[in-house]
């Protein structure tokens, strides 16, 4: 297991996709195959997982906010910093408030840190 575990952490990226090149598979299932392997999950299993983790990534605007990182197929470095919340989360969040929730319950309901709905609550937005 030791030796796995060395292993493991010595790939880079372009390993993974010369190793992905040479079994003429896509990098991204090479790198999921490892991943179901060592959760010890059946494929099945992982891809409900894998699904669940893409749906959040979704909420979370990542798919609809790629095409501002890229200008062509170049990625740009943004600032660093945090990035503004998504005007949906905003209005979801004062809908909520609108609707008579607390912060707590408007957390919970919307899946979002007390904190960002507490900063949303007291802005003006």
């Amino acid at each position: 297991m030791h030796n796995l575990e060395h292993a493991k952490s010595n790939i880079t990226l372009e390993m993974l996709e010369r190793i992905s090149a040479r079994l003429d598979v896509d990098a991204i299932a090479l790198l999921a195959m490892a991943s179901c392997y060592e959760r010890q999950e059946s494929l099945a299993a992982y891809l409900v997982h894998l699904q669940t983790e893409m749906k959040k990534l979704e909420a979370l605007g990542v798919l609809s906010s790629l095409p501002s990182h890229f200008e062509g197929s170049n990625l740009v470095t943004g600032k660093a910093g945090k990035r503004p919340i998504p005007s949906e989360r905003i209005q979801a969040v004062l809908a909520c408030k609108a609707e008579g929730m607390t912060q707590k319950q408007t957390s919970l309901k919307l899946g979002m840190a007390t904190s960002t709905v507490h900063k949303i609550w007291h802005s003006k937005f």
